[in-house]
């Protein structure tokens, strides 16, 4: 509880979805789903429990190729660490990833740098440069083809849940989705941080 209640300043928050609000405290992710009813979370946390174990065992049928090279796509789930209510509100606390989502790497230059300064990620290692010229070259790409192929894979992901689990409404989305190059594998990590976008919406 100490935790949360350190967490729930503004100068912590760095998103707000459409279901929660995002706080940040070291490593961890504290959650705050401010308008949805306790039932409502509850269930969608037993769901994404049951999506996380799919997500692990996902396999993309394809590579995506960037710079000429097929770069290998590998999912992988942000489990929920602890939950909870907090002043009537439920709130959930998991890891804390830096690395910047599929909305953030179309930012503009200057918006992109500050959010990778903003989250410690070093600027000289390689595969934060490679995140750099992926940032530019979604930015300048015409027609959008390597973006949308992310964008593709997600929402297949997303479908896949679905299908598997008997449940509607699994949408990853581009703000659940964050990328890690894995430069020497050859592999680009996808963190799934949520697979719905519209939490009430859901038929689970």
């Amino acid at each position: 509880m100490h935790l949360i209640n350190e967490a729930l300043h503004d100068e912590n928050l760095v998103a707000k979805g459409n279901d929660s609000h995002v706080y940040r405290v070291g490593d961890k992710a504290i959650k705050v789903y401010t308008h949805l009813k306790l039932e409502v979370v509850e269930s969608y946390l037993d769901a994404l429990a049951s999506a996380n174990q799919f997500i692990q065992s996902y396999s993309p049928q394809r590579p995506i190729v960037i710079f000429s090279t097929p770069y290998e796509i590998q999912f992988q789930a942000i489990r929920v660490e602890a939950a909870g209510i907090l002043d009537g509100k439920p709130y959930t606390v998991s890891h804390y990833s830096p690395y910047p989502n599929l909305d953030v790497l179309t930012w503009p230059a200057t918006a992109f740098h500050n959010y990778m300064i903003f989250s410690g990620l070093d600027g000289a290692r390689s595969d934060v440069q490679f995140l750099y010229q992926l940032n530019r070259m979604f930015c300048e790409e015409r027609p959008t083809r390597t973006y949308d192929e992310f964008i593709y894979a997600v929402d297949i992901l997303s479908r896949s849940i679905d299908i598997t689990l008997g449940q509607k409404g699994n949408y990853i989305g581009k703000y659940n989705t964050k990328i890690i190059p894995n430069l020497e594998e050859r592999k680009l990590v996808l963190q799934v941080t949520d697979t719905a976008v519209y939490i009430d919406r859901m038929i689970l």
